[in-house]
């Protein structure tokens, strides 16, 4: 599962008091700066921002998945739709990852262009995946944990939430139809994971990319949560992506709404995050 702060671009985690920031500089071997606010996650995870970079450090036991994300950031960042990684250190206690700084501004966007550039990533992301064969393996089997993960909360959720069992079995058939395709996407892409300078766009939080497809639908229904879902559908509508889908935009919204559910009551599970707000949001888009 995702795992907090990694390729993020932004300031991920919480605002450390000197005392915890301290204790992470030492356990990273870093020389602490009074001077700097820093982020970070319990012992796992350290963000600082200099005038030209990000940097990241992360806990030895996060090597394979970063790794892995980095790889597939660095690819993205080739096309410029990423910032740039500029250095990645590995030692025996963390991984040093420093990202290119973007001076970012998410106030203001031309919806149109947004909405290309994501099909942009998708094509990057599909291209890059069909030559890393052992990448794509692993992100195969986290996909089908994440779907397992969601069918088994769909079970929970029909009581928990007072959910009728016909939107269940709709999410549920959805789910199989998603499962079953051959594109691969980026599975968060809201404006915490976009970055806006001036006309550029700069994707980020590259390991919540899995295996989905069906055209690319689900991260526009993902950022219909931030856009004018007219805009969105109308904008999927002109991309004819409408012929290659077998149900329709509200099932898909649904489903997409159960998926951020369902990794929230993850966070709350494995790492105690109190997730009450995020998650009242999410159940109130339900489409009934």
């Amino acid at each position: 599962m995702k795992i907090l702060g990694i390729s993020d671009s932004r300031s991920p985690g919480e605002l450390l008091i000197n005392t915890n920031s301290r204790a992470l500089c030492r356990k990273f071997e870093l020389n602490w700066d009074s001077d700097k606010r820093y982020f970070g996650y319990e012992d796992q995870y350290l963000f600082y921002e200099d005038e030209d970079a990000f940097t990241k450090i992360y806990d030895i036991r996060y090597k394979d998945i970063v790794t892995k994300s980095h790889e597939v950031h660095a690819h993205i960042s080739s096309f410029g739709l990423a910032p740039k990684i500029h250095e990645i250190q590995i030692n025996d206690k963390c991984i040093t990852v420093k990202l290119e700084k973007i001076n970012y501004n998410n106030d203001s966007f031309n919806t149109e262009k947004l909405l290309n550039k994501v099909i942009e990533l998708q094509e990057m992301l599909e291209s890059f995946f069909k030559t890393n064969i052992k990448l794509k393996t692993d992100l195969d089997d986290n996909t089908k944990f994440l779907f397992k993960l969601i069918e088994e909360n769909l079970i929970i959720y029909h009581k928990k939430l007072n959910i009728p069992e016909t939107l269940i079995r709709e999410i549920k058939s959805t789910g199989n139809i998603l499962l079953q395709s051959n594109g691969i996407n980026h599975g968060d892409l809201h404006f915490g994971n976009i970055l806006i300078s001036g006309d550029n766009f700069f994707f980020t939080d590259f390991e919540s990319v899995f295996h989905l497809g069906v055209n690319n639908i689900i991260d526009f229904i993902n950022l219909s949560r931030f856009i004018d879902k007219t805009s969105v559908y109308n904008f999927i509508r002109k991309q004819d992506f409408k012929k290659s889908i077998q149900v329709d935009f509200k099932i898909y919204f649904n489903w997409l709404v159960i998926k951020n559910l369902s990794v929230l009551d993850h966070l709350k599970q494995e790492k105690n995050m109190d997730i009450s707000n995020e998650f009242k949001k999410f159940r109130e888009m339900l489409i009934y």
